[in-house]
């Protein structure tokens, strides 16, 4: 089952709902490429979602 998203998890994913790449992302919230990956990746995780960015937008709304 699914569990919540932390603080940051949830900025990225609602970042990449508004259709900011990783690097923009990680610029807009000052912190690195690869933390952004790493949120998303946990992320996807989270959800069951094996690739994409479409569970991470399910996950934005869930809000």
């Amino acid at each position: 089952m699914a569990t919540d998203p932390d603080a940051q998890e949830f900025e990225v994913a609602t970042l990449i709902a508004q259709g900011l790449s990783n690097q923009d992302i990680a610029t807009a919230l000052a912190i690195k490429e690869g933390t952004v990956k790493d949120h998303v990746e946990a992320s996807f995780k989270r959800l069951g979602v094996t690739s994409g960015r479409t569970g991470l937008l399910a996950l934005a709304r869930r809000s």
